[in-house]
């Protein structure tokens, strides 16, 4: 660190600036790459909570009868294009 006063007092300072400039944009780059991570957790999790909120919706039409239950199922994986 020594070497540093030895380079004359302008050419110190514009290479403060320099560092301070590259530093800058540094954080304005990475302050969007957070921000965008954040939007989209943000509208992942309202996609999350419409579908929660049309499962807790739905109606279950099935009833306690063990075989219907099982009907829908199979009609249900005939109809499924895996």
């Amino acid at each position: 660190m020594t070497w540093l006063l030895s380079i004359p007092g302008r050419v110190r300072a514009a290479l403060a600036g320099a560092v301070v400039l590259i530093l800058a944009f540094l954080g304005a780059y990475l302050k969007g790459r957070r921000d965008e991570a954040q939007d989209g957790l943000v509208d992942d999790l309202e996609v999350y909570r419409g579908t929660r909120k049309e499962i807790d919706d739905a109606e279950i039409f099935l009833g306690d009868d063990p075989a219907a239950a099982d009907r829908w199922l199979r009609e249900r994986a005939d109809r499924r294009d895996l």
